[in-house]
C-alpha cells in the first residue's frame, strides 16, 4: 500500500514485445521467453523449452538499422551519431563496435535503450568523405545500405549585423555552407554565447547581455561550434558598443493620441540599434506606464533615430496645460532604460469647432478658416482634403494660436471634356451660356500625428467657360459684343477686385482676432512655458551627500525647545552637588509608573501652567526617559489611554478634535515621541525628497523678479505673495571669481572659486549678491555661509582694466538696498525707486569678483549729488522707496502704508506656473510619507505600534464609526508630526527660510492636511487659490492616504522594545543632558509638590506621596536659581 492507501499492481504482456532482444532483456519476474518457432514473446509455460532461445543472444533474424541521424558531421568529429532498428542487442555490453566508413565510433551508453537503440560519438578523419555505418553485437552484424555518413567541413560566409548594443536580444543572422549538421551547435560573438532561436542552413542566434565601458566597445571574432569544430568568421570582427547617448530630443510636444515623429539625436552609434521603442511613464511615478510601446522607425543613420510618440491610455486624464512625462527606451526588446534629463509634454487632443463650418462652399484660390483648441500647442498639423478617391494639401497652410487658415487649391487641374461640362452645365443653377459653374464634394480632415478628425463637408466650385451651342450668336456676339465685354470684362474686375478685398480684410479680421486673444493669453503661455525647461539645473549639482541635515541634537531640541538660542539641558545643572540626593530620589519616582502617570495629571490641570509650560514639560519628560524608550513608550500608552478615555466619556462632540490641538500634556509628549523616533527615517528616506522640495521652491521663485521691500514674487503659490505687476526683465549670466574666504575655517566645505551665475536685469545688488553667495557656497550649509554684508563684488567691465565695486550704502544691521553708485531715481508723488543690475547697464556675461569685505563701506557725501546713509535711511523709514511695485498708501501722506494689495485675476495663472515645475517634487514627497518605494515595513516602528493602537482604543469604546478612527490617525501622525516638518525644514536641515518659501510651504502643507480629512472638501469659485491649486491632486492623495492606514493594518504587530531598538541609533552620542532635563522637570513638581502630595494620596498611593514630600522641600530652596526662562510659572 502506498501512502494513500491504494494498491500498485504492475501487469505485463510478453505477447506486446515485438523482438527477440527486447523479450529477453525483460526482468526474469515476468517469466518471458523467445519462442523461435513463433517469432514472438511469450509466456515460459506457454513455449517448449526446446523451442526457447537458450542463450543471451538473439542471432535469428539478427540485428537490423533502420534509421541513422545526423547524416552528417564535422570532419573534427564529436557527432553523436544514434542508430535505430530492431534486434540490435540485449544489453549495451553485446555492442562490440560501430563503424563509420571503417573508422571507430566511440559507444555512448547514455543514449542505449535495449534492442532498439545505440549512440556513438565519431572521431576526427583527415578529410570529408562518405562511408557505411555498421554495428556489430552478439546477435550479429549489420550494416545500413539506405545512406551514408557524411564527413563536411563548414564555413561562415557572413554576419549580420557585426555591430551591436551590449544589452543583448539582438538577432544575428550567421550564413555559410553546411551549418546544418552535426548534433550539438554553439554560437560565441566575441567571447560571449549568443543564444540559438533557429537553425538550419542559416542560423539565427540573439545576443546575450555583456560587459562594455562606458563610451566604449568590445571586439572579437565571430564563431560558430559544431560537435568539436569550430569555424570563425574571418572577413571581419564582431562589435559590441555601449548604449548611444542622447544628447537631444525634438520635438518634445505630443498628443494623447501620439504618432508625432521625435528625432532622438546623439553622437554616434544608433546604426548598431536593430529594434527600438519608447513609451512614457508619470513623472511623479515612474513605475506608473502611461502608453503601450511606440516603434521607432528603422534606423538608417548613426548619428539619430526616429519613433513615433505613443498613444496614451484612455485612463489617463490630460489637463488643458499639458501633463508632463518621462521617456523610457526600449531596445531589442530586452532592455529598457530612462532617457535621463528628457521630458516630452502631452497635450490634449485637437478639437474644431464645427459651428461656422455648415453648408461651407469656396472656390480655389480662398482661405478656409478652421476654428478649434490645441492646434499650436504641438506642431506638424495637417488639412487633407478628399475628393473623387483623391486628395489633396492646402495651397498655402497656416496656424496661428487657435485658427488654422487653409487656401484651397484648384480642385480642377485637370480640364474636363466636353462631355462632363455639358452634364455638370445642365446639373447647375446658372442660366449663362458663357460660363459653367461646377460644384465639387469635397472633404475636410484635420490631422496630426495618428489624430484625424471626423471630415467636415464642405462644396468646391468654380466657373469654366464652355462654347455656344448656337453658331449664329457667335456671330452675332463678334459684331456686338466687343463693346459689352470689354464692359463687362472691367465690372467684373472691378467686383472680383472688390470681393479679394473683402475676403483679405475677413482673413485679416480673423488673424487680428486671433493675435488679441493670444496677447490676453501672453501671460498665461508665457508662464507656463518658461518654468518647464530649466528644472535640470537642481539635479546638476545635487547629490544626497551634500545635503546638510541637522545632528539629533540640533533636530530634536529645536522641535523641543521652539525659539531657544541656549538649552540648558545641554550643561550640566549648577551646584548638583546641593540637591543630588533629591535628584536621585526624584528619578527613581519618575520611573515609578503611577507616580509619573499622576504627576502629569496633576501639572495639566493647573490653571497657572500656560500651553507653552506644558509643551516645556512635555518636552523635558522625554528627555529625561530618553535612555529608557520602552518605558517612555508604555507611558504614551497610559497617558494617551486615558486622554481619549476622558474625551469619549465628557463630550462626543469634541471625540474628533482628539490629539488635533495642544492643550495638553499628552498631545505633546506625542509630538515628542515621533520626534525622537523619526530621526532615522528623515535621514534614510524622507529628509531627501523634503530637501530637494524645498530646493526646487527656492530656485523656482528665483527665476523671476521678487520685489526687496515688499518681498512680493512673479512665482509663488499664495496670491498674497504675488507681485501685482508685470515686470519687464532679461537673464543674465555673469562670471564670478571667489578670492579667498576668511569666513569659512571648515576644511570639509570648500567654496568654488568661480562659476557662472544666473542673475536677472532687475535685481538689486543685495539680491545679486545673496545668489553669488548661493552659487559659489552651493555644498556649504547656510549657516557657514556669508551673508550679503559679509562680502563686497566688484565688477570688470568690459574693454578696462579698472573695476567697479558694488557698495552697501545702508548700514548692515538695517534694512539696505544695495546700489553701484546709490541713486534713487525721484519719481512722481516723492517716491523713489532702488537701482537694479539693469538700471546700471551690467550686461550678460560680466564679470565680477567676489571679496571679503575688510571694513564697512564708506558714506557717499551729498557733494557728488548721491544721498548719505542718514538721508537714505529717511528715505526707507519714510516708506516711499520702492523696488518694483509700490504699496497702495491709504492715508495720503506717506507714513502709512496699510493698503491691501489687489491681484489682477491674470497674474493668478503664475499660481499654476509655480505649481507645475514643483508637482513633481510634491508627488514624491507625498510617496515617500504615505507609500514609500521600498515598502510599508520600512517605516519606523513606532507608525505600526501608534496605528495598533488607536485601533485598539476604537474597539474598546465600541467606536464603530470608521471616519473617527480615521480622524484620530490624522491627528495623532500627519497633522502631529508631517505638516510641522513640511512648514519648517529649517529644523531637519541647516539651511534659511525666507516669507516666499514659507508660504509656498504652508500652501503645500494645507494640501496634505485636505488629503488626510475623511470626507470631501467642498471646492467651489469662491475657495482660496491657493486651495483650487492642488483640487484635482487631493482626491488622488486621499486614496492613497487610505490605502496606506489599511496596509499598516496587515503588517505584524510590534512592540515596546521594537521601538526602543529601532530609536538606539538616533541617540549614539548626543549631548544632550538627561540629568539637567529632569532638574528642570524636578522643580516645576516641587512648585505644584502640595498638589502632587494629594493626588497621591487619593490615589492610595502613600508611600509615593511621602518619598516625594521628603525631596519637594529641597527642590523649593533651589527652584529660584532655574536656568529655563520659558518654565518659570
Amino acid at each position: 500500500l502506498n501512502p494513500n492507501n491504494t494498491v500498485q499492481l504492475v501487469v505485463y504482456s510478453c505477447q506486446k514485445v515485438q523482438d527477440c532482444s527486447t523479450c529477453k532483456g525483460l526482468d526474469s519476474t515476468f517469466q518471458c521467453t523467445w519462442c523461435l518457432s513463433r517469432r514472438e514473446c511469450s509466456l515460459t509455460n506457454r513455449c517448449s523449452l526446446s523451442d526457447q532461445v537458450q542463450e543471451d543472444k538473439c542471432s535469428e533474424p539478427g540485428p537490423v538499422i533502420n534509421k541513422i541521424y545526423p547524416l552528417v558531421g564535422p570532419v573534427q568529429g564529436g557527432t553523436l551519431l544514434t542508430l535505430e532498428g530492431v534486434d540490435l542487442s540485449i544489453k549495451f555490453s553485446d555492442i562490440r563496435n560501430i563503424t563509420v566508413g571503417g573508422i571507430i565510433c566511440e559507444l555512448q551508453e547514455t543514449g542505449y535503450k535495449v534492442s532498439t537503440r545505440v549512440t556513438c560519438n565519431t572521431r576526427e578523419v583527415q578529410m570529408p568523405f562518405g562511408g557505411r555505418v555498421m554495428l556489430s553485437s552478439v546477435n550479429g552484424r549489420t550494416e545500413y545500405l539506405a545512406d551514408e555518413f557524411q564527413y563536411q567541413e563548414a564555413s561562415i560566409t557572413n554576419v549580420l549585423p557585426r555591430i551591436v548594443l551590449k544589452t543583448g536580444g539582438t538577432n544575428i543572422t550567421i550564413t555559410g555552407e553546411q551549418l546544418n549538421m552535426g548534433t550539438s551547435l554553439q554560437v560565441t560573438l566575441a567571447g560571449y554565447p549568443c543564444d540559438i532561436t533557429s537553425q538550419g542552413e542559416t542560423i539565427v542566434c540573439q545576443t546575450t547581455p555583456v560587459e562594455v565601458d562606458s563610451g566604449g566597445q568590445l571586439e572579437g571574432p565571430a564563431s560558430v561550434t559544431i560537435d568539436q569544430a569550430v569555424y570563425s568568421f574571418k572577413t571581419a570582427s564582431f562589435i559590441y558598443i555601449d548604449i548611444p547617448d542622447v544628447n537631444s530630443v525634438k520635438p518634445i510636444e505630443s498628443i494623447v493620441e501620439g504618432g508625432i515623429n521625435m528625432t532622438f539625436t546623439g553622437n554616434r552609434g544608433f546604426t548598431s540599434i536593430t529594434s527600438a521603442q519608447i513609451y512614457l511613464v508619470d513623472t511623479s511615478d515612474r513605475k506608473t506606464r502611461l502608453s503601450d510601446n511606440a516603434q521607432c522607425y528603422p534606423v538608417t543613420n548613426d548619428i539619430f533615430v526616429v519613433c513615433n510618440s505613443p498613444k496614451l491610455y484612455s485612463s489617463i486624464d490630460i489637463p488643458d496645460t499639458g501633463k508632463l512625462a518621462n521617456i523610457f527606451w526600449v531596445l531589442e526588446d530586452s532592455y529598457e532604460a530612462l532617457l535621463s534629463g528628457y521630458t516630452v509634454y502631452v497635450y490634449p487632443n485637437p478639437t474644431i469647432n464645427l459651428d461656422n463650418m455648415a453648408d461651407l462652399s469656396v472656390a480655389a484660390g480662398e482661405p478656409i478658416f478652421i476654428r478649434g483648441n490645441y492646434f499650436d500647442r504641438v506642431q506638424g498639423i495637417e488639412v487633407i482634403l478628399s475628393y473623387e478617391d483623391q486628395t489633396a494639401s492646402c495651397a498655402e497652410l497656416e496656424v496661428f494660436g487657435q485658427i488654422i487658415t487653409c487656401v484651397l487649391p484648384d480642385l480642377l487641374a485637370t480640364p474636363p471634356t466636353e462631355d462632363t461640362v455639358s452634364r455638370r452645365r445642365r446639373a447647375s443653377d446658372s442660366d449663362s451660356d458663357s460660363k459653367s459653374t461646377i460644384k465639387k464634394d469635397f472633404e475636410i480632415t484635420v490631422k496630426l500625428g495618428n489624430y484625424q478628425s471626423d471630415p467636415i463637408k464642405a462644396e468646391f466650385i468654380q466657373e469654366v467657360p464652355v462654347e455656344a451651342n448656337i453658331i449664329g450668336i457667335v456671330g452675332a456676339c463678334v459684331a456686338g459684343g466687343v463693346v459689352v465685354l470689354i464692359l463687362m470684362a472691367a465690372v467684373c474686375l472691378l467686383h472680383k477686385r472688390r470681393l479679394q478685398q473683402k475676403k483679405q480684410f475677413k482673413h485679416l479680421m480673423f488673424h487680428e482676432m486671433e493675435k488679441i486673444e493670444i496677447r490676453l493669453a501672453e501671460e498665461c503661455k508665457q508662464v507656463f512655458t518658461e518654468l518647464q525647461t530649466d528644472l535640470a539645473d537642481l539635479n546638476s549639482d545635487f547629490s544626497p551627500a551634500t545635503i546638510p541635515y541637522h545632528s539629533f541634537d540640533e533636530y530634536a531640541l529645536k522641535i523641543l525647545f521652539p525659539g531657544q538660542e541656549d538649552y540648558p539641558v545641554l550643561h550640566d545643572p549648577p551646584d548638583i552637588a546641593s540637591y543630588e540626593d533629591s535628584l536621585t530620589v526624584f528619578e527613581k519616582l519618575v520611573k515609578q509608573e503611577q507616580f509619573l502617570l499622576t504627576l502629569v495629571e496633576t501639572l495639566d490641570s493647573q490653571r497657572q501652567v500656560s500651553k507653552r509650560d506644558k509643551s516645556n514639560i512635555a518636552a523635558l519628560m522625554i528627555v529625561s526617559l530618553m535612555d529608557d524608550m520602552s518605558y517612555t513608550t508604555l507611558i504614551l500608552r497610559r497617558l494617551l489611554s486615558k486622554l481619549i478615555t476622558d474625551t469619549v466619556t465628557s463630550d462626543l462632540r469634541r471625540v474628533k478634535l482628539l490629539l488635533r490641538r495642544s492643550e495638553h500634556i499628552t498631545e505633546k509628549y506625542l509630538s515628542n515621541w515621533l520626534t525622537f523616533n523619526f530621526y532615522s527615517f528623515l535621514r534614510d528616506s524622507a529628509g531627501q525628497p523634503l530637501y530637494v522640495l524645498y530646493r526646487a521652491i527656492k530656485q523656482q521663485i528665483e527665476k523671476g523678479p521678487v520685489d526687496y521691500i515688499t518681498g512680493n514674487a512673479r512665482y509663488a503659490l499664495h496670491e498674497k505673495n504675488l507681485l501685482s505687476k508685470i515686470t519687464d526683465f532679461k537673464k543674465l549670466n555673469v562670471m564670478v571669481y571667489l578670492e579667498d574666504d576668511p569666513y569659512l575655517n571648515d576644511t570639509a566645505h570648500t567654496p568654488l572659486k568661480s562659476c557662472q551665475v544666473s542673475l536677472l536685469s532687475c535685481d538689486t545688488i543685495s539680491q545679486a549678491k545673496g545668489k553669488i553667495i548661493d552659487a559659489m557656497y552651493r555644498t556649504v550649509p547656510d549657516s557657514l555661509k556669508p551673508t550679503p554684508n559679509d562680502v563686497d563684488v566688484d565688477w570688470k567691465k568690459a574693454g578696462s582694466s579698472s573695476s567697479l565695486r558694488l557698495v552697501d550704502m545702508l548700514h548692515p544691521t538695517q534694512v539696505s538696498s544695495l546700489r553701484l553708485v546709490d541713486m534713487l531715481h525721484p519719481t512722481q508723488d516723492g517716491w523713489k525707486q532702488l537701482d537694479t543690475l539693469g538700471s546700471l547697464n551690467i550686461d550678460d556675461q560680466a564679470v565680477f569678483q567676489c571679496i571679503p569685505r575688510q571694513s564697512p563701506p564708506p558714506f557717499m557725501s551729498q557733494s557728488g549729488g548721491a544721498p548719505s546713509c542718514n538721508s537714505l535711511l529717511r528715505e526707507i523709514d519714510s516708506g516711499r522707496v520702492w523696488h518694483l511695485e509700490r504699496e497702495v498708501d491709504t492715508d495720503g501722506d506717506g507714513k502709512g502704508m496699510t493698503g491691501v494689495k489687489t491681484v489682477p485675476e491674470v497674474f493668478l495663472t503664475r499660481l499654476s506656473a509655480t505649481k507645475i515645475p514643483l508637482q513633481k517634487f510634491v508627488d514624491d514627497l507625498f510617496n515617500v510619507i504615505f507609500t514609500p518605494n521600498e515598502g510599508i515595513t520600512s517605516l519606523p516602528p513606532c507608525i505600526k505600534y501608534l496605528m495598533d493602537f488607536l485601533d485598539s482604543e476604537a474597539a474598546r469604546l465600541q467606536i464603530v464609526d470608521p471616519e473617527v478612527l480615521h480622524t484620530w490617525k490624522n491627528n495623532a501622525l500627519p497633522l502631529r508630526y508631517w505638516i510641522s516638518i513640511i512648514k519648517s525644514p529649517d529644523v531637519v536641515f541647516d539651511v534659511r527660510k525666507n516669507n516666499n518659501i514659507d508660504s509656498c510651504l504652508s500652501v503645500i502643507a494645507q494640501t496634505f492636511i485636505d488629503a488626510t480629512y475623511y470626507e470631501d472638501m467642498m471646492i467651489d469659485k469662491t475657495s482660496q487659490s491657493s486651495r483650487l491649486l492642488y483640487c484635482k491632486e487631493i482626491p488622488t492623495y486621499k486614496q492613497h492616504v487610505r490605502e496606506f492606514y489599511g496596509e499598516i493594518q496587515t503588517c505584524r504587530p510590534v512592540g515596546e522594545a521594537e521601538v526602543e531598538s529601532a530609536f538606539t541609533k538616533n541617540k549614539t552620542n548626543t549631548a544632550i543632558v538627561r540629568r539637567s532635563a529632569l532638574y528642570e522637570l524636578f522643580n516645576y513638581s516641587c512648585r505644584f509638590s502640595e498638589e502632587v502630595r494629594e493626588a497621591l494620596m487619593d490615589k492610595g498611593l502613600t508611600d509615593l506621596a511621602d518619598q516625594f514630600v521628603g525631596i519637594a522641600d529641597n527642590g523649593l530652596e533651589h527652584s529660584d536659581s532655574t536656568r529655563f526662562d520659558l518654565v518659570k510659572v
